[in-house]
């Protein structure tokens, strides 16, 4: 009779398994809104970095008389806004100027969107190119 009358302590299979997967659906939550979170980010810090390299050119071609003609070289970019613009040692590589996505920054003049002018651009990781279009 005394053995009948204890409680057990404890929980069920069941209610640590409901536990256990609402913990789990949190979990998924979390990392997609911080991986949304960080590629917004990326997309945010390439637009700045696009806007200082087009600071960068216009001041060229306010100094030189002329845009930069491109190079064949990503690394042409780097070099024709030496001077112009300052960038750390941690961000050139020898392929040029290294965007968020781990590519590097595009340039092109004449523009194939801004015809009178250039375009500068990069690609992201879901493939949408980021540029100086429609200023």
């Amino acid at each position: 009779m005394v053995a009948a009358m204890q409680k057990k302590a404890g929980f069920t299979l069941i209610e640590l398994m409901a536990v256990m997967m609402i913990i789990g659906v949190l979990a998924g939550l979390i990392v997609g809104l911080s991986q949304y979170a960080r590629r917004k980010a990326a997309e945010s810090a390439a637009r700045t970095e696009i806007a200082a390299l087009e600071d960068a050119v216009q001041r060229y071609q306010l100094q030189i008389g002329r845009y930069p003609a491109p190079t064949n070289s990503p690394r042409g970019l780097l070099v024709l806004t030496n001077g112009f613009l300052t960038w750390r040692s941690s961000r050139i590589t020898t392929n040029g100027l290294k965007d968020p996505f781990r590519g590097v920054y595009q340039y092109c003049y004449p523009g194939r969107t801004n015809m009178a002018a250039f375009d500068i651009w990069t690609v992201s990781y879901n493939k949408q190119i980021i540029g100086n279009f429609g200023r």
